[in-house]
C-alpha cells in the first residue's frame, strides 16, 4: 500500500455546489474538491480521504462515495442504522428527506442518492448514476441482510429469492439447517447461479438495532412464520412461491425441493 501525504490539503470550500459522481475521473475530483488530505493506491485501486467524506476509484474513475456515515446507494434501513433516526423526515411521491444535525440525507426510491454536509455553509450533493445493477448488491452466494435490496436484484439477474428466518444464537435446527446444508459446497455452488439469499435473524443474546428488530419483525408477520427456522422461497417477481424447513439429507434433497418452486 502505497500512502501519499498531502500538505495543505485541507480545502476551504466557498458556499456554492459540489458535485461527485459515480465514474468522474480523479482529474474532476480534484477540481471539484480541492487535492485530498490523503491518497492511498494499491493495484489500480485508490482512496481518497478528505475531511468529511471518502472517495473509492478504481481504473482511475470513482466507484463509491462515502458522507457523514453514508453512502450513495444505501438503503433507508442502512441510513438509520448507521445514524439513527432523523430529526426530521420529509416525503414526497418516491423521494424523501431526512435531516441530521451533520448532514441532510435525499432518497429516491428507498436509496441514498445525495448528501447535504451541515455546518460550514458548504453543499456537497453526490448523485448515484443510474445502473443496472443494485449499488449496494451483493455478491454470488453470499448473504446479505437487506431485503428491499434483495428484491430488486433478484429482479434484475432473474433469481429467486431464499428468506432464512433463523434463530441464530438459540434455535437448535436453525444451527443444523445452516451446517449441514447451506454452508455446505453444494448449496453455495447452487445459490451462485440461482439465488439471491437474505438472512433474517431473531437472535436472543446478539445485539441488534431497533431497526432491524422491527424490520425483522415486520416481515416475519407478512410471512406468517410461527416458528424457526423457516425458509421462504420468492420468485424473480417477489412472490412466494414455496417454503421449507429443516429436512434430513444434507443439501441434495434441498436443493432439489427448491428446483421444484
Amino acid at each position: 500500500m502505497k500512502l501519499i501525504s498531502l500538505a495543505f490539503a485541507v480545502a476551504v470550500f466557498p458556499a456554492s455546489l459540489f458535485a461527485i459522481e459515480l465514474g468522474d475521473t480523479y482529474e474532476k475530483v480534484v477540481d471539484e474538491r480541492g487535492v485530498p488530505v490523503n491518497k492511498m493506491e494499491v493495484n489500480g485501486a485508490a482512496t481518497l480521504n478528505y475531511v468529511e467524506s471518502t472517495i473509492k476509484m478504481r481504473d482511475g474513475r470513482v466507484v463509491a462515495i462515502k458522507m457523514a456515515g453514508v453512502e450513495a446507494g444505501d438503503s433507508y434501513e442502512k441510513v438509520v442504522e448507521k445514524k439513527g433516526a432523523p430529526a426530521s423526515k420529509i416525503e414526497t411521491g418516491v423521494a424523501s428527506v431526512l435531516s441530521y444535525a451533520d448532514a441532510t440525507i435525499k432518497l429516491r426510491e428507498g436509496k441514498v442518492v445525495s448528501i447535504k454536509m451541515a455546518g460550514s455553509g458548504n453543499v456537497i450533493i453526490m448523485e448515484n448514476k443510474p445502473t443496472t445493477k443494485p449499488s449496494n448488491a451483493v455478491g454470488a452466494g453470499e448473504w446479505t441482510t437487506d431485503y428491499a435490496a434483495a428484491l430488486l436484484q433478484a429482479k434484475t439477474e432473474k433469481k429467486k429469492v431464499l428468506l432464512f428466518f433463523t434463530g441464530s444464537d438459540w434455535c437448535g435446527w436453525c444451527v443444523r439447517l445452516d451446517k449441514e446444508i447451506l454452508s455446505t459446497a453444494d448449496f453455495k455452488a447452487y445459490a451462485r447461479s440461482e439465488l439471491v439469499l437474505v438472512k433474517l435473524d431473531f437472535p436472543r443474546s446478539i445485539p441488534q438495532s431497533p431497526q432491524v428488530k422491527a424490520r425483522n419483525q415486520k416481515l416475519s408477520q407478512q410471512y406468517k412464520i410461527e416458528g424457526y427456522p423457516t425458509i421462504i422461497v420468492l420468485n424473480n417477481a417477489g412472490r412466494a412461491v414455496g417454503t421449507l424447513g429443516y429436512q434430513a439429507g444434507g443439501p441434495g434433497p434441498f436443493i432439489k425441493a427448491l428446483k421444484g418452486f
